[in-house]
């Protein structure tokens, strides 16, 4: 669009693509939780209490799950603690690319994860729908190389193009 200011001048403006997901605080609740287009925190949530870093770690997982669609998915084929684990997995792999892309070291990830896991596995994320902790740590250092590299060649960590859905082995786009 073009705007023209009281003096005459105009201005050109161009569109520029943001992040579909609105992010809410909630007045009850100590979770995050994605649903589909919206990120809600609970005023509870224990990650308020995290430095910047691993909020954000946090905040990535969920993002994650709007950008992959899992919601959707879900809604098409049933929320079965498995497909509800594989797309855990997703989420927690693509934590690093979303940290990287946001200016935030990619292995802080991994540092969430093995630092703030709760002792009954209950508190940030559900038992039994999640990976052992161990494992979960694992897959998100298994990403960082090829964030590495994808930073190294191209200056960017651009998930949309680099990340790899193991549905498909393709990118999630």
């Amino acid at each position: 669009i073009t705007v023209t200011f009281a003096d005459g001048e105009t201005a050109s403006l161009a569109p520029v693509a943001a992040c579909a997901t609105r992010f809410e605080l909630s007045g009850e609740g100590d979770r995050a939780v994605a649903e589909g287009t919206r990120v809600v925190i609970g005023m509870g949530f224990p990650g308020f209490a995290m430095n910047e870093e691993m909020l954000a770690a946090a905040v990535a997982h969920e993002l994650a799950h709007n950008l992959l669609g899992h919601k959707a998915r879900l809604n098409a084929e049933g929320r079965s603690k498995g497909a509800i684990r594989e797309t855990e997995r997703e989420a927690d792999r693509m934590m690093p690319w979303l940290l990287a892309n946001a200016g935030y070291d990619p292995a802080a990830a991994a540092v969430f994860l093995r630092d703030f896991r709760p002792a009954s596995g209950g508190l940030l994320f559900i038992p039994g729908t999640h990976d052992r902790w161990k494992r979960r740590v694992e897959s998100v250092e298994d990403e960082l190389p090829a964030i590495a590299a994808a930073l190294s060649r191209h200056g960017t960590a651009d998930w949309s193009k680099r990340f790899t859905r193991p549905e498909s082995g393709a990118s999630a786009r």
